[in-house]
């Protein structure tokens, strides 16, 4: 599903770059949506929060 969420609740990686080449990230609600930091006003990706929870804990078990 993509919506649009509110755009008061953005965050950015601290890992972005000084380029602003990131993905920025809203957990609103029981989804959670990620989008492109340089072209903001085009709609996000939403995905459930588990599926977000779990993509985190994958990325997390690799560093």
């Amino acid at each position: 599903m993509i919506r649009q969420h509110h755009p008061n609740v953005w965050f950015k990686s601290s890992y972005s770059s000084a380029q602003g080449a990131c993905v920025e990230v809203n957990l609103g609600g029981l989804s959670a949506a990620f989008r492109d930091s340089k072209e903001p006003q085009r709609p996000a990706v939403e995905i459930s929060r588990a599926a977000w929870s779990g993509f985190v804990r994958g990325l997390a078990s690799t560093i």
